[in-house]
């Protein structure tokens, strides 16, 4: 009699126990949005791979980092001296129609001649072309020369700083995530074929939460 009523609560307990991540990876692999696909999701066997803790994770966030900046420094580096180039050629282009415009005008003063009111508006706007095409290059110049200096001296922001900054303050072995390989079936509503995948997946560090496959770090 003992034996009767053991077995089926050992068995409860096989059941929970094995369903564990089982509602957070139907979640993330059926809900779209918030509206739910279809898949007749089954989750056929787990096998924990290993905890993620607060130090994995600000290594990730610093890697990140780095990374950022190597994509991203020598590009900036590049546009800096393109557009010093450009700028220093639209300053002597500047330079040398402001000189043109005041040794042929001087203090010449409108509404004298129309034909001669006509050629002076025409030589001042060409001024304004060349100061305009020069200011710009000189605002394309400062704005990839302080991204640059910013990656050059880690001043740069990035959307990792944040994570630095929470997991710096934890406990260096705080579990915050773990790694399952998960063997689950579903049957694809194309062809109503049933298919069998296995995939790792990282969990929240009570298994209530699916936030995504697992990529090796190559």
């Amino acid at each position: 009699m003992k034996n009767l009523i053991i077995m089926p609560i050992f068995s409860v307990l096989l059941i929970a126990c094995g369903n564990k991540y089982s509602d957070a990876l139907e979640t993330y692999l059926t809900e779209d949005d918030g509206v739910k696909i279809e898949l007749n999701f089954k989750l056929l066997d787990e096998k924990f791979v290993k905890d993620i803790t607060a130090e994995d994770s600000l290594q990730l966030c610093k890697d990140g980092r780095i990374a950022v900046k190597e994509s991203w420094i020598d590009d900036y580096k590049e546009d800096m001296i393109y557009y010093k180039k450009r700028m220093n050629k639209s300053y002597k282009d500047l330079k040398h129609h402001q000189t043109y415009f005041e040794q042929k005008w001087g203090n010449y003063e409108m509404n004298k001649n129309a034909y001669k009111d006509m050629e002076y508006l025409v030589d001042k706007d060409w001024v304004k072309y060349y100061k305009k095409d020069y200011e710009g290059d000189k605002e394309q110049y400062e704005y990839y020369k302080k991204r640059y200096e910013e990656y050059l001296n880690d001043t740069y922001e990035t959307v990792y700083d944040d994570g630095i900054k929470k997991y710096s303050q934890m406990t260096p072995n705080q579990v915050i995530a773990k790694v399952v390989e998960c063997k689950y079936s579903i049957i694809n509503p194309l062809t109503k074929l049933t298919q069998e995948v296995t995939r790792k997946f990282i969990f929240s560090a009570d298994g209530k939460i699916c936030h995504g496959e697992y990529k090796e770090k190559k």
